[in-house]
């Protein structure tokens, strides 16, 4: 009986720094390219960035990790959508660039680009691919601001507490038995 309530207490802890660590930013991934095909070839480095529209111009600078040319990076976020049309755009691109809603690619470009599509409600995953083979570098990426909000991915409330009644019933059964135990020895 104590290994279920000590069991119960462990999935309550690791339950609630599941819900609790939940975070809205870019996950970048930063690659070297590939001299001939400007494929993504090795990961050189990672680092967040705040969730949002964001513009990075490096002009003829080190880029990443002491390199200018042949270096990309592919960023990845969760937006909420409460169902509509919204525009998104990639600019100043320099060089190339992609854009991918739920692993569906909706927009490529060289230099600028938009589009307005249909999203359904809910949690959804954007992409970027980004390119810089040579000489200047520079990106940029907009859409409408609120589909990053953070509330939306931290609504866990009710879930919070339930998880937090449950972790203390899981205490107070541990301890009743640990209580228990002395009192009977």
């Amino acid at each position: 009986m104590k290994a279920v309530a000590f069991a119960i207490l462990l999935l309550t802890i690791f339950g609630m720094s599941y819900f609790t660590t939940s975070e809205n930013v870019w996950y970048v991934e930063w690659y070297k390219l590939s001299k001939t095909t400007y494929d993504f070839e090795e990961i050189i480095g990672y680092e967040n960035w705040t969730a949002g529209n964001f513009e990075y111009n490096w002009h003829h600078d080190y880029v990443y990790d002491n390199m200018r040319d042949r270096v990309g990076f592919i960023a990845t976020t969760k937006i909420y959508s409460d169902g509509g049309r919204y525009k998104f755009e990639l600019y100043n691109v320099d060089d190339e660039a992609t854009l991918f809603l739920d692993d569906e690619k909706i927009l490529h470009t060289i230099g600028r680009k938009s589009v307005e599509i249909n999203i359904s409600k809910g949690v959804h995953t954007l992409k970027i691919e980004w390119q810089e083979h040579c000489c200047g570098a520079s990106i940029g990426f907009s859409t409408d601001e609120e589909l990053f909000v953070k509330k939306n991915f931290n609504d866990y409330f009710i879930i919070e507490l339930i998880i937090a009644i449950i972790a203390l019933f899981s205490v107070a059964f541990f301890a009743f038995f640990i209580i228990r135990r002395k009192l009977i020895k």
